[in-house]
């Protein structure tokens, strides 16, 4: 692969700007979204928003909607992102897109959990209707 947007997925290249340090805005005649390094975006983005992406190679794909939003914000959070107008146009889609993503980063936080045990503690998680002070039974 020669690191070219694949036109496949993208189809006609109409844009191609760099967002980030190997990280691209595309946008083609059939979609749009963002492409990165897949090493580069195991490391950085979490795995419900991976699987949303298209491997193509060695690189990923978020076409459209929810997936380029979930990735975008992500990767803004990190500071991976350092286009400026990019960031400005992208804050006022995440903000429309707020409930959706929302879902998603709960879907990755249960990810997270094991029979309601969370992996990285290994601590139980408190429901808040699951929780009794002492002395309320």
């Amino acid at each position: 692969m020669d690191g070219r947007p694949n036109p496949n997925i993208w189809g006609s290249l109409i844009t191609c700007v760099e967002v980030g340090l190997n990280i691209y805005a595309i946008a083609g005649k059939k979609t749009k979204g963002l492409q990165m390094e897949y090493k580069k975006a195991e490391e950085y983005l979490s795995e419900t928003t991976l699987s949303l992406g298209e491997k193509d190679g060695d690189k990923i794909c978020f076409k459209d909607g929810l997936a380029t939003d979930l990735a975008a914000k992500e990767l803004m959070e990190q500071n991976l992102i350092t286009d400026k107008d990019f960031i400005q146009g992208h804050e006022s889609k995440l903000k429309e897109a707020k409930d959706e993503i929302l879902k998603y980063q709960e879907i990755d936080r249960l990810n997270g959990m094991k029979n309601g045990v969370c992996e990285d503690t290994g601590f139980e998680e408190l429901g808040e209707l699951d929780y009794e002070m002492e002395g309320e039974q």
